[in-house]
């Protein structure tokens, strides 16, 4: 993935019982071949990003050089980031904060609902590019 780069994939959650099916999820509209893959209602999402980071330079005030963000989407549209990171302030109150500091980020929803969980990595910052990663 390089800078401004988005990939995105879907998870289906069924509820506890029901038909497993095998396919595809027609969750990010516009989008093509986003993979639903299935797990069983009460068991947990657990979505896990992690890459190599090349190395930054000794003197660097920041040692992350290539930034990618996790995304999951609940079925009801709330944006979860990897690392679960809040900010709050007077005006916004309790806010997330995205994670620009670890080559590693998860995501755990404990007992999701049934629906389809989209997730996404962004790559805000890589300068050194391409940068490949695991989900």
């Amino acid at each position: 993935i390089s800078e401004g780069g988005v990939y995105r994939l879907c998870v289906e959650v069924k509820e506890e019982g029901a038909e497993k099916k095998n396919g595809w999820a027609d969750f990010w509209k516009g989008q093509t071949g986003e993979e639903a893959e299935e797990d069983k209602k009460g068991k947990g999402l657990k979505v896990t990003l992690a890459w190599t980071d090349p190395p930054a330079a000794p003197n660097a005030w920041k040692r992350l050089v290539n930034d990618l963000d996790l995304i999951v989407t609940t079925p009801e549209g709330t944006e979860v980031l990897g690392n679960g990171r809040v900010g709050w302030d007077e005006s916004n109150g309790v806010y997330p904060v995205r994670d620009d500091a670890n080559a590693n980020e998860q995501v755990y929803i404990p007992g999701p609902r049934a629906g389809v969980f989209g997730i996404a990595v962004r790559a805000p910052d890589v300068p050194s590019p391409p940068q490949t990663f695991a989900l």
